[in-house]
């Protein structure tokens, strides 16, 4: 598959513009670019509701939280600058040295999920005469053995590229951006129920809730002012 990078993203020479990478011997990526996150803001603002739909708030958390530990990327955030992926620091880091098992993406997940679904329901039709090859000397049933995937050690754990220590470059722009972002009253309220998880940090609720409260005090403050005057 190929990805394409925009103009926003601070990790290619503006004056290339659009650039297209090959990555079709990878897996399919689970990030969205950086690139999308002024058009993303874009469409927040246009909501007539609070209510994000479960696209918005699917696609947002990709692009937003950490593929290894899924929470928002806030915690000293690093970028692989052979890919361009971004993960916590730590994450990637402690992925690198001690091997990464492949992050599948939400479409992945979903394919599978599908697929198992497929199996229940061949199986539930099959013949008792082929119910019975299945039977162990015992009368069992022989475990199905699942494919398990293997730890990757020097690997980009979404795009399975090459990825070393020296190869991780802190940006705190993603964490001012994501910060920026999750101010959003609408989005911090999404990503903090969604899935029945937490992952917005207590300090991003606490200034997307009294945010409201600052500015009203700062214009009290300062009719105040104007009245001494």
């Amino acid at each position: 598959m190929s990805t394409c990078r925009g103009l926003y993203d601070p990790f290619i020479d503006p004056i290339r513009g659009i650039e297209s990478i090959d990555d079709s011997g990878a897996m399919e990526l689970t990030q969205c670019s950086l690139s999308q996150l002024p058009d993303l803001v874009g469409v927040t603002e246009q909501l007539e509701s609070d209510e994000l739909n479960t696209l918005v708030v699917s696609t947002v958390r990709e692009l937003l939280c950490c593929p290894i530990c899924h929470r928002p990327l806030v915690h000293d955030p690093a970028v692989v600058d052979t890919c361009g992926h971004a993960f916590c620091y730590n994450c990637i880091n402690l992925g690198i040295e001690n091997g990464c098992v492949p992050v599948a993406s939400t479409v992945q997940v979903e394919d599978k999920e599908d697929e198992g679904r497929k199996e229940k329901n061949e199986l539930s039709v099959v013949s008792e005469k082929d119910h019975h090859t299945c039977l162990s000397r015992h009368g069992r049933k022989q475990p199905r053995r699942r494919t398990r995937q293997r730890r990757r050690k020097f690997t980009c754990p979404v795009c399975l590229g090459p990825a070393h220590k020296w190869n991780l470059v802190r940006v705190r722009f993603i964490q001012d951006l994501v910060t920026d972002f999750l101010s959003h009253a609408a989005l911090a309220e999404a990503f903090s129920t969604a899935e029945g998880e937490n992952d917005v940090p207590s300090e991003v609720r606490t200034e997307t809730i009294c945010g409201d409260k600052k500015t009203l005090r700062r214009k009290e403050k300062i009719a105040k002012k104007h009245v001494e005057l």
